[in-house]
């Protein structure tokens, strides 16, 4: 899904819900928190690199349902990590995390 029909309907969501257990970027994630929505992600390397505690919560596995519903239960808390959600996910840009790849992968840094 991309485009227009990706952001109608992140425009739609309370949430997102990032379950993904091997994610070395988290591209998706990325795209809802510049949407305004706050996350609720299994914590593992992909996410850590791009959540941040008031943008959403990362969680084992086991308790990824209380999560969400702690969320959804919770407006107030929703629209604070949505505005910060927003705002950090502006500052995110594909461009620079590949800029950081192709430097550690560049011939000189070996």
């Amino acid at each position: 899904m991309t485009g227009l029909r990706k952001q109608a309907f992140f425009a739609l969501a309370d949430l997102y819900v990032f379950p993904s257990r091997h994610e070395s970027h988290g591209l998706t994630l990325v795209e809802a928190l510049r949407a305004g929505l706050p996350a609720v992600c299994l914590d593992h390397h992909g996410a850590r690199e791009v959540m941040r505690p008031e943008c959403g919560l990362l969680v084992p596995p086991e308790q990824m349902r209380e999560a969400i519903a702690s969320l959804l239960l919770d407006p107030g808390r929703r629209a604070r990590m949505s505005q910060a959600a927003r705002d950090y996910g502006g500052t995110l840009r594909f461009s620079d995390t590949a800029a950081k790849l192709a430097d550690l992968l560049s011939p000189e840094r070996q």
